[in-house]
């Protein structure tokens, strides 16, 4: 990946916001949905006051025949020990298409202690096994 470009295109280091993924689409987000969705661009916003959001392409993925589209990745923290989690990496998903794609790989990290951050770019959490409890409330998202 190059980091040539604009500021808001490079990797994020640290962190400017924090949502538990309970939180997202006022508490409507389930697994598998955009932790970033893709939203239509206002026709009266400059281009230079773009939000970071909206300077990538979208994202289009596919989970079971369900079609979801994005518009960014954000990094994890985990507030929960975790057997495992399943993420949709943005690596895996082509930016811009094709709109109606074949599944899409998932990858699985497995023996997450509470506490970890994980510096992975994540489109979205597809499934997550606790050690005990909830997930959807003890799993951050990093903007």
């Amino acid at each position: 990946m190059s980091v040539v470009g604009t500021t808001q295109k490079q990797p994020r280091v640290f962190a400017h916001d924090a949502w538990a993924l309970s939180q997202l689409d006022s508490g409507t987000w389930s697994s598998g949905d955009p932790i970033i969705p893709a939203l239509p661009i206002p026709a009266t916003i400059p281009p230079d006051q773009i939000p970071y959001t909206f300077e990538k392409t979208a994202y289009f993925y596919n989970i079971a025949g369900v079609f979801h589209e994005a518009a960014g990745a954000v990094a994890l923290y985990v507030g929960t020990d975790l057997t495992s989690i399943e993420v949709i990496m943005e690596g895996a998903v082509p930016q811009g298409g094709p709109q109606n794609p074949p599944i899409t790989r998932t990858t699985i990290w497995s023996n997450i202690p509470a506490g970890t951050l994980l510096p992975i770019s994540v489109l979205t959490v597809v499934n997550a096994t606790p050690v005990a409890g909830t997930w959807t409330d003890v799993i951050l998202a990093l903007y």
